[in-house]
């Protein structure tokens, strides 16, 4: 079935009872209805969030004390009757002489759209909504995710409308979007400048291919986060090449050399590296195994040690990095879950999930761990060779 993008999408000749409201004994037979449902009372007590309970003619008859809080009112029946839009003040509210809803506004409303789509098919419906509201007599900006779901009480239709607010939300996820951009714009020029010095220093400075490699290792940088923020691997597009171990493990020593976390810790490498050859994205397989090694040094204490080498096992080469730190079995349990960590409360939690989703479904590999108070941790990405892919 399509999905409709556009109030009026749902509207045609017979639809007026979308534009008309109640008003009198109508409307107060409706609030009682309402008020009196044990159903309605339940929800109203336990679903999260702002809610509220309309008829078909998109007036309020009721709402929770989280609507009421958000709203700054005190009273509910300040609202009651009032469609949503005029509830918080959309700056649109009152462009039409039949209200919120009917001006060309709110023709792409999605708090309209959801309502109407909800009512015409008879389920749910759920749509972001970014509205302008009034706010201590100043236009602010909201953006609301909106579910609609009709429901039948005594015979009647009624429609419960869930809204939770997402302005945060969204604000950061565009600020991301729009800083990646630019960064990526950014790092594309130093790429060419640093390619173009490379070229004309030769290797008169030793400072020159450091610079360069460096720059392209943001460049890649930037593109997993361009993927992770799409929500999908299917966005990232990994060249794969045949790579000696020892070429990684290289650039792994080059990358650590002058890392901040390193400073009063020990990070060691094999002196002896297996020859078995892997097909990987280089790039990628860096940062997966940079990460591990920095959540290995952040979980080491002054003085410690973190150790990095490899395995082949049945025609696999693992990756493992360890550290004497154990993970608590409670926490061991979600260590690979998305937004969960053991860290600061903001800002983290991509890392683990990140090596686990990228080494998994883009590199072909398996990611694990495994934790105890005798032996430390120990993360693994194991990677076929070219004979068993």
């Amino acid at each position: 079935m399509a999905r409709l993008d556009r109030f009026s999408d749902y509207l045609t000749e017979t639809d007026s009872i979308l534009y008309s409201r109640l008003d009198g004994e109508e409307l107060q037979r409706d609030i009682g209805t309402i008020s009196s449902s044990p159903v309605v009372d339940g929800l109203m007590k336990s679903v999260g969030g702002l809610f509220a309970v309309l008829n078909v003619h998109r007036q309020i008859l009721g709402v929770n004390d989280a609507f009421l809080r958000q709203l700054g009112v005190k009273d509910g029946a300040e609202i009651l009757g009032l469609r949503p839009g005029e509830a918080i003040r959309c700056i649109h509210a009152g462009e039409s002489p039949e209200g919120c809803g009917t001006s060309k506004f709110c023709v792409s409303c999605g708090a309209a759209i959801a309502i109407t789509t909800s009512l015409a098919r008879n389920s749910s419906d759920e749509r972001k909504c970014a509205a302008v509201v009034e706010k201590n007599g100043a236009p602010v900006d909201l953006c609301l995710r909106v579910r609609s779901t009709p429901h039948s009480i005594g015979g009647q239709r009624f429609i419960m409308l869930l809204l939770q607010d997402i302005t945060e939300e969204e604000h950061r996820t565009e600020l991301e979007r729009s800083f990646l951009h630019d960064m990526g714009n950014i790092v594309t020029v130093l790429v060419g400048a640093s390619e173009i010095l490379s070229r004309r220093d030769g290797n008169r400075s030793e400072l020159v291919e450091p610079i360069r490699r460096n720059v392209l290792l943001l460049e890649h940088e930037l593109k997993v986060w361009n993927s992770l923020m799409r929500e999908g691997t299917a966005d990232y597009s990994p060249v794969m090449k045949e790579v000696l171990p020892a070429e990684i493990l290289s650039k792994l020593k080059e990358l650590f050399a002058t890392h901040p976390q390193t400073f009063n810790k020990t990070l060691r490498f094999p002196e002896n590296v297996p020859m078995e050859p892997i097909v990987t994205d280089i790039h990628l397989l860096l940062r997966i195994l940079a990460n591990m090694i920095v959540n290995a040094l952040e979980g080491t204490d002054d003085g410690g040690e973190v150790r990095v080498w490899l395995e082949v096992v049945g025609g696999k080469v693992i990756f493992r990095v360890w550290n004497r730190q154990a993970i608590p079995e409670e926490l061991a349990l979600r260590v690979f879950q998305r937004n969960f960590s053991t860290k600061a409360p903001y800002g983290r939690g991509i890392g683990t999930y990140m090596l686990k989703r990228f080494g998994e479904s883009v590199l072909g590999g398996s990611v694990g761990f495994t934790s105890t108070e005798k032996e430390g941790t120990t993360f693994s990405l194991s990677l076929p060779t070219p004979a068993r892919q």
